[in-house]
């Protein structure tokens, strides 16, 4: 099956004092303004569960010396040397990935990007866009501009997949992109997409501000923000704003378009 692609995506920001101030650390007036996009690393993430993944009981893994030193000799069942100077090690496979995670989430050298098809959503209006006194920006991700070097292709965002247990990842762990498009079912309702950047692969800078083009105002976002927003992109003519609205009777957003 052909994954579909949505045309837009949306990420949603808090306006904090910081903002307000053209502080350091403005980071949705540096996104609306600048186009400055950040890609934290995975553990910067707010999900504490980020990247679980379930190895076998036994399971062989190939480590460089460095690596090794890693493992005591208690926990590992086999070891034998490999023809590229690594070692291939039979261990447990809840000490291997704990030392497999700990290596991922501190690889300073990528980041990744979470954004949702979903502009409506009473909780991630609530914990992603300070509790519904923020916004919601809209973008066309090809306009994002990542490239990798000498490629005219886009990079593709990729759709996560949500299920009660973490991916049984197998001896071969060439492909571990399972490890970073799944999440708890309960998060469900997020339907998120994820864009990779990897530093030295890809542009080195990329200003997005071209690929807004639509910002939904929370039902509590102040009329001095509002204000604000817009000022930060006034010189953007293409952008059409909304207000998210409360539905009469129910636990929904109507998100109707303002001038």
């Amino acid at each position: 099956m052909v994954e579909k692609f949505p045309e837009i995506l949306y990420k949603y920001r808090t306006i904090t004092e910081d903002d307000r101030k053209n502080s350091e650390n403005a980071f949705t007036k540096k996104l609306l303004a600048d186009g400055e996009l950040y890609f934290p690393p995975f553990d910067k993430l707010n999900d504490p569960n980020e990247a679980l993944f379930v190895y076998p009981e036994d399971t062989d893994i190939a480590v460089t010396e460095e690596e090794l030193n890693n493992y005591s000799k208690e926990n590992i069942k086999e070891q034998e040397s490999l023809p590229d100077g690594r070692y291939r090690l039979r261990v447990d496979g809840a000490i291997a990935g704990a030392h497999v995670l700990a290596r991922l989430k501190q690889n300073l050298n990528w980041g990744v990007l979470c954004l949702t098809e979903v502009h409506d959503d009473l909780l991630m209006f609530d914990y992603y866009a300070g509790g519904h006194k923020g916004i919601c920006i809209g973008f066309d991700w090809k306009s994002f501009g990542i490239f990798p070097k000498g490629s005219e292709a886009h990079q593709r965002p990729v759709k996560v997949k949500y299920s009660d247990i973490p991916p049984l990842i197998g001896n071969d762990l060439n492909d571990i992109n399972e490890i970073f498009h799944t999440k708890w079912r309960e998060y469900n309702h997020e339907q998120e997409w994820r864009l990779f950047y990897v530093n030295g692969i890809f542009n080195e800078r990329i200003n997005v501000r071209k690929a807004i083009n639509r910002i939904i105002f929370a039902t509590l976002t102040s009329e001095e923000d509002k204000k604000l927003v817009k000022s930060w992109v006034k010189d953007l003519p293409n952008i059409t704003f909304y207000q998210a609205k409360l539905k009469s009777g129910q636990y929904s957003l109507d998100v109707i378009k303002i001038v």
